[in-house]
């Protein structure tokens, strides 16, 4: 049975090395201003291939907001546990925080946050669009008319996680619920 991995150490199994060397060849010579990844080691490793595959000097950063969902101490047990622990406790999965975890409100807080600084980073200055009226990481999704477009987009990669990225797409639409089932 499949296993909560959340946030351990876990590495990239044999299929997951084989998927990470096919993203490798698709995004081959393509330009990013910049790679972003979360810091844990399954990441790192899916990033290994890809960052050999992009131009010379493209820069990579980690960034610890771009972690998966902490099961905290339910890490490991079977998937479907937390969710169990939600109903029995009478909250909903959305607010429920395991022992030693966090909600999927904390990662949508977090997700907020690290789109939050890239379209600040990224996407003000030459651009004449209007920018996000709050830099906290805390705070109602983000409009659709809040996000700074021109006419030279910039293209960030992110090397997360599917419940992170999940949360990230949820606000990047402004709170519409994503039902992706794997947004790897």
């Amino acid at each position: 049975p499949r296993t909560i991995a959340g946030q351990n150490s876990s590495g990239l199994t044999p299929v997951g090395q084989r998927q990470a060397e096919l993203v490798a060849a698709r995004l081959a010579g393509i330009r990013f201003a910049a790679v972003y990844l979360s810091d844990l080691t399954r990441t790192k490793q899916t990033a290994d291939p890809v960052i050999k595959k992009l131009p010379k000097g493209t820069p990579a950063f980690t960034d610890s907001r771009l972690r998966e969902k902490s099961a905290g101490r339910c890490e490991g047990h079977k998937v479907g546990y937390v969710e169990q622990l939600a109903r029995m406790s009478g909250q909903s999965n959305r607010y429920y925080r395991p022992p030693g975890g966090e909600s999927w409100d904390d990662v949508a807080n977090r997700s907020r946050s690290f789109m939050r600084d890239m379209l600040e980073k990224y996407c003000s200055g030459s651009h004449s669009a209007k920018r996000p009226s709050s830099a906290t990481a805390r705070g109602p999704p983000l409009a659709p008319d809040s996000v700074p477009v021109g006419d030279d987009p910039t293209k960030l990669l992110m090397i997360t996680h599917g419940g992170f990225m999940s949360e990230f797409l949820t606000s990047a639409v402004g709170g519409v619920t994503n039902s992706a089932r794997n947004c790897s």
